[in-house]
């Protein structure tokens, strides 16, 4: 089982999917706008503070994963 708190893990969400941009040749404004949500949630999302469950679904859905 995983032990790490939760602010932990979305720390770690966060660097994964800002890995993934950035190997994607994406900056955050193009992720966003393929997305189709704020470029405020790709930024929430990468800096580990959380955003809605849409956002992160259709940015996960651009990244391919």
């Amino acid at each position: 089982m995983n032990n790490n708190t939760i602010p932990e893990l979305e720390q770690e969400l966060g660097q994964s999917l800002r890995s993934l941009r950035i190997r994607r040749n994406l900056d955050q404004r193009s992720l966003a706008s393929q997305a189709g949500v704020a470029l405020n949630a790709v930024k929430s999302l990468e800096n580990g503070k959380g955003s809605t469950l849409y956002s992160l679904i259709s940015v996960l859905r651009v990244l391919d994963r």
